[in-house]
């Protein structure tokens, strides 16, 4: 019964970290250029920590023989990224007394 939980719920937070991934540098630039020059970025290294993942899971793997040590490594990953929302504001309300 658990995959058929946990499953949902990790597609949920996948698709919200994809749409706050698009949007933050929106809500944090000015002009249009420095859009694209932040969408750019976003999107690289995004894109490269992304595919960085499944070899690290790989090499969890093989160096432990088992799941459970990625599984923690992408634990871990998600309790950082929830530690560092509340600092994710934009520029606007940086401004505001």
């Amino acid at each position: 019964m658990a995959p058929f939980l946990f499953i949902p719920l990790c597609a949920f937070g996948l698709g919200g970290g994809f749409t706050l991934g698009m949007t933050l540098p929106l809500d944090n630039t000015d002009n249009v250029d420095e859009t694209n020059a932040w969408n750019a970025f976003v999107l690289t290294v995004g894109y490269l920590i992304a595919a960085a993942g499944p070899l690290l899971v790989g090499k969890l793997r093989d160096m432990s023989g088992s799941f459970q040590s990625a599984i923690w490594a992408l634990v871990l990953v998600a309790g950082l990224m929830l530690a560092l929302t509340p600092f994710l504001r934009s520029h606007r309300q940086r401004e505001d007394p």
